[in-house]
This record gives C-alpha cells, sequence and structure tokens, in this order.
C-alpha cells in the first residue's frame, strides 16, 4: 500500500497527525513520571523490551489496539478498507519511535550539564499535546507502569502473563488517555471501558491470514470478545486500581464488581485422553518416521513426563542428568529463555524407562554433539509464547485429526491433564503428583519445612503409568 492519500477514509498525513499527538501524550505522561520519581532501572527496561519486540501481538489484539484509538478519536476508518489496514500499519510504526524516544529520554535524565548549552531541539514527539491539559504522576500511565514493574520485579508474573497483561493495559490507555490523572476517573469511567469490550471485535482469523476483501470469509471475520476475555480484561484492571488505592494513587477502586457474572461449567473444558488413544499416539510416534524431531519427541515427553508445553519445549541437552542413579529431567528457568508459569515448577522429573528404550537419551547425546543448545532444536522462539508455540499448533491442528480427534477440548495440554489422572488411579500420593508436574503444595508444612521428594521415590511413581498402555500399543 502507497502512502497517498486514499478515499472514503483518511490520508497517510491525517493518520500520523492522529499517532502523533496520541503518542505525544503518552510521552508528556512518561516525563511527568520522571520529574516525580526519577528514571528508574525498571523503566528503562520495560521500554527496551518494548522497543525490541514491537507490537509482536496477536491479530486480536493489534486490531482491537487500533480500534480503540479509532473509537477514542472517532476516526471514519473501517474495519477491512484501506485505509484501516494503512492505520494498523502506521500503529506499529508510531509505537516503536515512541519507545525510542521514551529511552532516549530516560537516558538523557540520568545525566547533569553544567556547561550552559542550549537545551536539545524538540521532535514531533516532543510537542505538547492538544487533547492534554495535566499530566502528573497519578497519570494512569504512570502507575501501569509502576504496578508493572513491581509485579516483574516481585516474580509475580511469568513472562507470557507480562505480555498479556501489556496488551490489556495498552486497551485501557486508549480508552481513558495514557495522560489521564486516576484520581479524576470514576465508575462511570469504568462502565466506559466495560461498554467498550462489550462492542470489540475481533478478527475471525489466525495471525499472519488475510483474507481477500471479498473473499467470504473476510465478510464473516468479525465477532465479540467472549465473556471469558472481557473479565479477563476487568479483572486485570481491577487488580491495578486495587494497587493504585491501596498505594495512595486512587481513591477507590472503580472497576471493582465490574466483571460479568456467568453459570459455572458443567465440565472441564480440558479433557484427559483415552488409553485407546494414548496407546494409537505412543504406537503412531515410534513406528513410523515424523518429517521433524520436535514432532515425534515433544509429544512422547509429553504422555510420559506431564509436563507443560514450554517446558518440554525449552528443554536442553545439559537438562537431562543423571541423579542417584536415575536418568532426569531439571525443568528450570536458568536462562533468559526459559520461563517457568510458577516458582513450583522448577522440579526433578524422571524420564520414564520407555523413554529410554525408544531412544531419547541416544537422542538427546547426538543433539549435544551436533551443538544444538535445545533438544527440541527445530523450533523457534516467540517472545509472547515461548518455543512451544509450533509444537502445539502441530499437535493440535495436524497430529490429532489424523486419530479423529478432532473436538477442541483436546489439545497438547490434555496430555499433562491425562498424566495426572493416571498417576492418581494407580494409587500415587497427592503430594507426589503435584512434584511431578509442578504443581504448588498445600498447607505450612510441605511448602515451609518439605525438601522433596527422593529421585528414586519419584521415579516409582513414573513407572506406574501407561503400562497396560505400552500394552495395547505393542502387543
Amino acid at each position: 500500500m502507497t502512502h497517498d492519500a486514499v478515499q472514503n477514509g483518511m490520508s497517510y498525513a491525517e493518520i500520523r497527525s492522529v499517532l502523533q499527538k496520541h503518542f505525544t501524550g503518552w510521552l508528556q505522561a512518561l516525563r511527568a513520571r520522571i520529574d516525580s520519581v526519577g528514571p528508574q532501572p525498571m523503566l528503562f527496561d520495560h521500554y527496551k523490551q518494548q522497543h525490541d519486540l514491537g507490537l509482536d501481538i496477536s491479530d486480536e489484539l493489534l486490531t482491537s489496539s487500533a480500534d480503540s484509538l479509532i473509537t477514542r478519536y472517532s476516526l471514519p476508518l473501517a474495519q477491512g478498507s484501506g485505509p484501516y489496514d494503512l492505520f494498523r500499519t502506521e500503529l506499529v510504526k508510531a509505537h516503536k519511535a515512541f519507545c525510542s524516544k521514551a529511552l532516549t529520554l530516560l537516558k538523557q535524565s540520568e545525566g547533569y550539564n553544567f556547561e550552559g548549552d542550549s537545551p536539545p531541539q524538540t521532535n514531533q514527539f516532543e510537542q505538547k499535546p492538544t487533547s492534554v491539559s495535566t499530566v502528573t504522576a497519578t497519570s494512569l500511565e504512570a502507575v501501569i507502569t509502576q504496578f508493572v514493574d513491581e509485579r516483574v520485579k516481585g516474580g509475580n508474573w511469568t513472562h507470557k502473563t507480562q505480555w498479556e497483561y501489556s496488551a490489556m493495559f495498552s486497551f485501557l490507555r486508549e480508552t481513558l488517555g495514557a495522560g489521564t490523572d486516576i484520581k479524576r476517573l470514576s465508575v462511570a469511567d469504568a462502565r466506559k471501558v466495560k461498554e467498550a469490550l462489550g462492542q470489540r471485535n475481533k478478527p475471525n482469523t489466525r495471525r499472519g491470514f488475510a483474507p481477500r476483501k471479498d473473499s467470504p470469509s473476510a465478510m464473516i471475520r468479525k465477532d465479540t470478545l467472549s465473556v471469558k476475555t472481557i473479565n479477563k480484561h476487568l479483572t486485570g484492571y481491577a487488580a491495578l486500581f486495587s494497587w493504585a488505592t491501596a498505594n495512595g494513587y486512587a481513591d477507590a477502586n472503580i472497576f471493582q464488581g465490574l466483571a460479568i457474572r456467568q453459570a459455572k461449567a458443567t465440565e472441564n473444558k480440558r479433557k484427559a485422553f483415552t488409553s485407546d488413544q494414548i496407546a494409537q499416539m505412543i504406537w503412531s510416534l515410534t513406528t513410523f518416521p515424523t518429517k521433524k524431531e520436535f514432532q515425534k519427541w515433544g509429544p512422547l515427553l509429553g504422555i510420559f513426563t506431564g509436563a507443560r508445553l514450554n517446558e518440554i519445549a525449552q528443554l536442553t541437552p545439559d537438562d537431562v542428568q543423571e541423579i542417584d542413579g536415575v536418568w532426569c529431567l531439571d525443568i528450570n528457568d536458568r536462562s533468559d529463555e526459559k520461563h517457568l508459569k510458577t516458582a513450583s515448577a522448577k522440579r526433578i522429573v524422571p524420564v520414564h524407562s520407555k523413554l529410554i528404550e525408544f531412544g531419547f537419551l541416544d537422542y538427546v547425546n547426538q543433539v549435544k554433539a551436533a551443538g544444538h543448545s535445545r533438544i527440541l532444536h527445530e523450533l523457534t522462539y516467540d517472545p509472547r509464547n515461548g518455543y512451544g508455540r509450533n509444537l502445539g499448533r502441530w499437535f493440535n491442528e495436524s497430529f490429532l485429526p489424523k486419530f479423529g480427534i478432532r473436538d477442541k477440548q483436546y489439545v497438547f495440554h490434555c496430555l499433562r491433564h491425562t498424566m495426572v489422572t493416571e498417576l492418581l488411579r494407580a494409587g500415587v500420593s497427592d503430594s507426589i503428583v503435584k512434584s511431578i508436574v509442578g504443581h504448588a503444595h498445600d498447607g505450612v508444612t510441605m511448602n515451609v519445612y518439605f525438601k522433596g521428594y527422593s529421585t528414586e521415590q519419584l521415579k516409582d511413581a513414573i513407572e506406574r503409568v501407561h503400562n497396560e498402555v505400552i500394552v495395547t500399543a505393542f502387543g
């Protein structure tokens, strides 16, 4: 698409002007926070990450961000039009430029100049926005940034959770205004956000797929956000304002009680695989060659360990260790690209004897000899989802349908659900099950004084699983 003026919408220059004024407001809020509390290191890290990764979000979230700005400024842009697509493209560019300017501002604020030099010339991002009259240290942008920094510093959020909240708070900023003083916000403003979420459209297409504008899929690509997604936003905003109220930045939690009440689900959305289904998977994975190695070892590790998708995808050859005579997986987060869901996810899981018989240790040695840094080295890194995205997508969309499994309630995570079910059915204690799959233990005794089960105890539990399935698969 060119940058020429477009009909029935907005010109390129008009789009740039709106985005320039919008991100100028964000910059004013950042400058106010620096003047109040200084250029905190966590603040620099926050914008450095956003600059490096950009708006690398799903089509749904990018569309949501664009639509909230369109609604806020009453822009004549319609989804599916050329000007709308241009606006989305320029939004990504403007966001990156803002992050770059924010980093420059943070660096400059750390130094002193006693030479009497004139202050540097300001550029378009430093112009005072006409839409922001006063920006204070209690601006929405400043409070959000401090809340996120504290959650990250305290280890309360995983990497993926941080990304999710970043997208949700982006919608909040764009709906209420980044420079708005949160002390002036009311329950009416919170209801405005709730109504905007209820009217928000999401694309019905996967990231990277853009149907022709005259195709049937383009005509039906819109549907509103689910109640679950709306409540996730509202709960996140309530957590923000609860923190802001406790820390004196807000007078009340205006989002408290706004979540939509839902009837309790009658059944678990995730199902355990049946013994026959697991037997078919094992037989197929160990009998027929797969196009890529991760397509074999990823599911097998899921079946015999119950580990989470990303825990499996980020394993390194050095994570396979012999401890007290037992081969084990050391599930950890000892690198910048490794992330665990919770503190209890860090654990030792014995390798099932069947995995060894299938050649897992030999495969790990081959990977190590080849100099690969990860066992499933063919998987690529995604900033939001770690290494597991392609494995999960292949398993759900290509592997399961081979066995006639097309129910959306069956996904890779169901291997974990299956493992827990089988361990409990085999008579393994709840406490050992939690140690194997990385769930938090209950009670002060287990959480404070208990130092963990021996590898022999864990190995004994692991070996009780899928014995009948193996017999079914191989006779």
